[in-house]
């Protein structure tokens, strides 16, 4: 693992795409890419980015290449994994508040660039600017109203509903190769569904090219936003 310097104009190139940080004036840029201690980091393919259980003191921004995020149930039973590149942000809503430990590993694939913002920098930059406060305010809403939009549905939505909603609750938006993968137990037992109701979504999902799955144990999402966009479509009917 390497650490390197750029240049204020690349900086500001990246700064420029990097989500949270989006919308800020070219001014305010210009001054973070000249006067904010950025941390530039490289990682080989393999290296931990961030544990699950180890604390978030940091924004981590991923620059180049792409991570591979993995979150495993306390109990073992259960997990997910995703793929995020570049230009993208792991766990933001996990930098301030009572839990804030990484929910999953994240693992280099490839050669992987970072950029890292400590939580005291990061705290004053959105004290000094509305734009980087309103950015971050709405990462948080999204997050809180995913998880009682995936509690609503867990108890009374469909099987579309269900894996739509557990998905967009514990996956990141631009996501890519998300695997849910259930250890012990069948999925539809998880859900909470009947075997032939579960399978028949699935066959579904997956003549839409929406899921891969050759198991009643792991899912396998092709496409999230497809995914989603066909839980709107269908509740619209």
């Amino acid at each position: 693992m390497k650490t390197n310097k750029d240049n204020e104009g690349s900086i500001f190139t990246i700064l420029r795409e990097l989500p949270l940080i989006k919308g800020v004036s070219q001014t305010r840029l210009q001054q973070v890419a000249g006067h904010v201690p950025l941390h530039f980091i490289k990682y080989a393919d393999g290296d931990e980015i961030a544990v699950a259980g180890q604390e978030c003191t940091h924004l981590k921004f991923i620059v180049s290449g792409s991570v591979r995020v993995e979150i495993v149930a306390s109990n073992g039973r259960f997990s997910v994994a995703q793929t995020l590149a570049g230009p993208n942000v792991i766990a933001p809503e996990y930098l301030f508040g009572r839990t804030n430990r990484y929910p999953g590993t994240a693992t280099a694939i490839g050669p992987v660039g970072m950029m890292q913002i400590t939580k005291d920098v990061y705290r004053s930059m959105l004290a000094e600017d509305p734009v980087f406060m309103l950015n971050y305010l709405n990462v948080l809403s999204s997050a809180a109203q995913k998880g009682q939009m995936a509690l609503a549905e867990a108890a009374s939505g469909s099987v579309e509903q269900k894996i739509a909603c557990w998905v967009q609750g514990m996956t990141q938006p631009g996501s890519t190769d998300i695997v849910m993968c259930s250890h012990g137990r069948d999925m539809n037992t998880l859900l909470g569904v009947a075997k032939a109701s579960y399978v028949a979504v699935v066959e579904k999902l997956k003549a839409q090219r929406i899921v891969e799955s050759d198991s009643l144990r792991a899912i396998r999402v092709i496409s999230r936003q497809e995914l989603l966009d066909s839980l709107t479509a269908d509740s619209g009917n």
